[in-house]
This record gives structure tokens, C-alpha cells and sequence, in this order.
């Protein structure tokens, strides 16, 4: 941790970020992801979650948003899909489910309302016709019998009245003449004989005397 001249008899002490051995005549610069030990005897590796640059003293530790590994020189952003919230962390979380993020993020956002996300996502996506966000919001369920929902709706709608759908339906059809929803609204029922219906009717009517 010291060092003299050829023509000296004094020894003098290595600057910060320096060290030497035993006789020497000069001070050695400690290299990046390093710093001096306390005698100055040599380097110390810098612990992941921090850096240094040459000749440093001290390991800093990394900014929110980025990690390193041991003997860093740099920290390293996040990738997209992680987040490290904390100051000189030595990895980062991937976000969960429902959450995205950018690279060097420090929080994973919430996937708008109508899109979900799986784990360690970059970007959040939007369910198909016919189906709606899941309650975990990594995934899309189908829309019952008698609803529909458009691509990124966050519900599904009921049919109008006199319609009817199948499962995972981005439309409603309307019964034709003779015929009304059934009680699964899924389908459409025969009216019994000596009634009648207009198509998209909520009802089978009674035919007019005289008639059939």
C-alpha cells in the first residue's frame, strides 16, 4: 500500500483506487469492477448490484431500473418484462401476470382494461372477438351463450332482445319467422301450433280466429 522512489528513504502512501505490493517503486491503478482494499494492498471485487470504474475507491451501487453482476464496470438496464424498484440490485424481477414493462423500468405497469399479459411481458394484448380478459388477466374467456363482445371489450354484452348467440360470439342472430329464443338463449324454439312470430319476436302470438 506503499511506494518509494529508487533514490528515496521515505515510503509513501498509494492514492485512492491504488494499490501496490511490497518494494514497490509505483502505485497500481485498480481496473474497472474493482476497488482498492483498505491497506492498499490490492483489489476487491465489486458484489453484484454495484460498479466501479478504474481506479476507484468505492463499488457505487446501481440505479433503480438496473442490475450487475460481480466485478461490474457498468449496471445494465433491465430487459423488457422485468423491473428492479431498489437501488444495487443484483437481479431483476420479471413482472407479472396483467403487468408489462419497458426496459429499465423500475415498476411493471398495469395492462389497460380489455388486455391481459403473461409473466415477463413487454407489451399487453388484446382478447378476440367473443371473448373477454380473464380474472388472473393472462388469458380470455369465452363469452356465455346470449352475449358477444367486440376485439378489447372488458365484458360481455347481453344479446338484444329476440336474438341469440352461441358461445364466443362477436354477433347476435336474430330467429327467423316462426320461432323465438330459447330459454338458454343459444338457439331458437318452433311456436306451437296456431301461433305465429315475426322474425327477431320475443314471443309466439295467437293466430287470428279463422286462422292457422
Amino acid at each position: 500500500g506503499t511506494y518509494s522512489g529508487s533514490s528515496s528513504s521515505i515510503c509513501y502512501s498509494c492514492p485512492s483506487g491504488r494499490y501496490s505490493s511490497s518494494g514497490s517503486s509505483t502505485c497500481y491503478v485498480c481496473p474497472s469492477g474493482t476497488k482498492s482494499n483498505s491497506k492498499k494492498s490490492g483489489c476487491d471485487d465489486c458484489p453484484s448490484g454495484t460498479f466501479s470504474l478504474a481506479g476507484s475507491s468505492t463499488c457505487s451501487l446501481c440505479p433503480p431500473g438496473t442490475y450487475s453482476n460481480q466485478r461490474a464496470s457498468k449496471c445494465i438496464p433491465c430487459p423488457e418484462g422485468y423491473k428492479s424498484n431498489k437501488k444495487g440490485s443484483a437481479f431483476c424481477e420479471k413482472c407479472p401476470f396483467g403487468t408489462y414493462s419497458f426496459s429499465g423500468s423500475i415498476e411493471c405497469i398495469d395492462c389497460p382494461k380489455g388486455t391481459f399479459s403473461g409473466e415477463g411481458s413487454s407489451y399487453c394484448k388484446r382478447c378476440e372477438e367473443g371473448k373477454i380478459v380473464n380474472k388472473n388477466k393472462n388469458g380470455c374467456d369465452w363469452c356465455p351463450y346470449g352475449t358477444y363482445s367486440l376485439s378489447g371489450s372488458i365484458e360481455c354484452l347481453e344479446c338484444p332482445k329476440g336474438t341469440f348467440s352461441g358461445q364466443g360470439s362477436s354477433t347476435c342472430i336474430v330467429c327467423e319467422e316462426g320461432k323465438i329464443v330459447n330459454e338458454n338463449k343459444n338457439g331458437c324454439d318452433c311456436c306451437p301450433p296456431g301461433t305465429y312470430s315475426p322474425s327477431g319476436s320475443t314471443k309466439c302470438f295467437q293466430c287470428p280466429r279463422g286462422t292457422f
